[in-house]
């Protein structure tokens, strides 16, 4: 039987993967061989150890750069800094207070959908839903700013 493997870069897992995978790989109290193997038990749903050494070395070396790759988009892609009455309302407060499920809910009321639905998504619609919004809150803000000045 041949073990399925994910073509990281096509985001095929689930958004609620990719937020556990985030929560594991960011949990410092494990060492890193130790966060890597729950990463791929979260992605794969049975432990790394189970495959013979040089296979895993691999397999997770595949996993590594397929999050990097999703980690490195997101952090060009999807970056957003806030504008100083976003901060001085206090959205950095908000965002460590609702985390994730703040991005979650605001799908999942976009679409008309239960959030449980949203988590079940493959990754890279949700990536592209993000990148999309932002990219045309951004737009909507400038064009805004235009108007204001020439007023």
């Amino acid at each position: 039987m041949r073990l399925r493997e994910w073509i990281y870069e096509e985001g095929g897992f689930s958004y609620a993967q990719r937020i556990e995978v985030g929560m594991v790989l960011s949990d410092e109290s494990l060492t890193e061989y130790r966060r890597l193997t729950a990463a791929w038990r979260v992605l794969y749903g049975w432990p790394a150890r189970l495959m013979p050494p040089r296979i895993r070395v691999r397999r997770l070396a595949r996993m590594v750069a397929g999050i990097q790759h999703w980690f490195n988009l997101e952090s060009q892609e999807l970056k957003y800094i806030p504008t100083v009455e976003e901060e001085r309302a206090g959205l950095k407060s908000l965002t460590a207070e609702v985390g994730v499920m703040g991005t979650v809910n605001a799908l999942a009321q976009k679409f008309g959908m239960d959030p449980d639905a949203v988590l079940r998504w493959e990754y890279a619609k949700v990536y592209g839903i993000l990148r999309s919004d932002l990219k045309e809150f951004l737009y909507s803000r400038r064009l805004s700013e235009q108007y204001n000045r020439q007023k």
